[in-house]
């Protein structure tokens, strides 16, 4: 049995329920076979955005430097070649922005102390940009997390928790939160959304379980917390230096 720390908290801090402390081996092994899973369509999302998105952009750019070429060279149809130019330089910038996009997919935590920092930064602001809604990224002093591969299990629990706050919460304001308190890191992703069940369905989603195995992972503890006022909180916690 491999053990790992998820509870469930009340508005008032009382553990209310223990979300499977102890993970078999069956199900440990399903979970990385769902992480794999994850990372294949992932790979396979990454594939389909470079050719239908970078590989276009690149033909456009192409065909545009020929018909520059060839105006100033004097053989093509007469044009603006400063407006030829330009479209180049557009499709140019557009080609950068989806490589930059499909870059941060493949790694979303940049291998410095403060990376996390950055990501989980950029991951509010795509969700401010995208959702229309609130979303702040809080870290009154300075966390670094040297272990990108810690980092990176911290930054998917983020991630997987504003999924869940989005789809199934309804939120309409996210806050994250990194601080380093007692020696320990402590990561919160905290939303006004309906809040969670009471009691907790018996059968947990694979978010959940998948966010648990990354916190087991890197040897932290899961917590889910109802909020006093509606809505859920997910912080995941463990010893700095841990991984």
């Amino acid at each position: 049995v491999t053990w790992s720390n998820a509870v469930l908290r009340g508005a008032d801090g009382r553990v209310e329920h223990v979300i499977g402390t102890g993970i078999d081996i069956t199900e440990h092994r399903r979970l990385e076979r769902e992480i794999i899973e994850i990372s294949e369509r992932e790979q396979r999302r990454i594939g389909q955005d470079l050719h239908d998105g970078v590989c276009q952009q690149l033909a456009g750019i192409e065909f545009m430097s020929q018909v520059l070429a060839q105006t100033l060279s004097g053989r093509g149809r007469p044009a603006a070649p400063a407006e030829n130019a330009a479209t180049i330089a557009r499709l140019v910038r557009e080609a950068i922005e989806q490589i930059r996009g499909v870059a941060r997919g493949l790694s979303p935590v940049v291998l410095e102390s403060e990376g996390l920092m950055s990501a989980l930064t950029e991951l509010a602001e795509r969700i401010r940009h995208v959702f229309r809604i609130e979303c702040a990224f809080e870290c009154p002093r300075p966390v670094p997390v040297p272990d990108n591969h810690v980092a990176t299990h911290l930054y998917r629990i983020a991630q997987e928790a504003v999924n869940n706050a989005l789809r199934h919460g309804k939120a309409t304001r996210i806050e994250l939160r990194l601080a380093r308190s007692g020696g320990r890191i402590v990561l919160g992703i905290h939303d006004n959304g309906v809040g969670l069940p009471a009691p907790l369905p018996s059968h947990r989603g694979m978010g959940l379980r998948i966010m648990q195995y990354r916190a087991g992972i890197i040897g932290g503890s899961l917590a889910l917390e109802r909020r006093p006022g509606g809505g859920t909180s997910v912080v995941c916690s463990l010893r700095a230096g841990a991984g």
